[in-house]
């Protein structure tokens, strides 16, 4: 952070960046979850199933938004 006005168009990139990763963790979680409760509605998954997936999603959620971090360093 500093107040190089030449630095605008990288954090821009970083930002858009950002926010498609942000974008494909949500439809990738819902996604996930509704096929789980799809599946436990018609009784093929048990709980346990539903905890997993869920555990499952948020740590590949994060695994994902580490490579804006990657994109960063590489950019700085």
């Amino acid at each position: 952070m500093n107040d190089a006005p030449s630095k605008l168009p990288t954090a821009i990139h970083i930002a858009r960046k950002t926010k498609t990763i942000a974008n494909q963790n949500i439809i990738f979680s819902i996604g996930i979850k509704l096929v789980i409760m799809v599946l436990a509605f018609l009784g093929y998954t048990p709980l346990w199933v539903a905890v997993f997936g869920d555990v499952g999603v948020s740590i590949l959620a994060v695994f994902n938004f580490m490579r804006v971090l990657k994109r960063v360093k590489r950019q700085v």
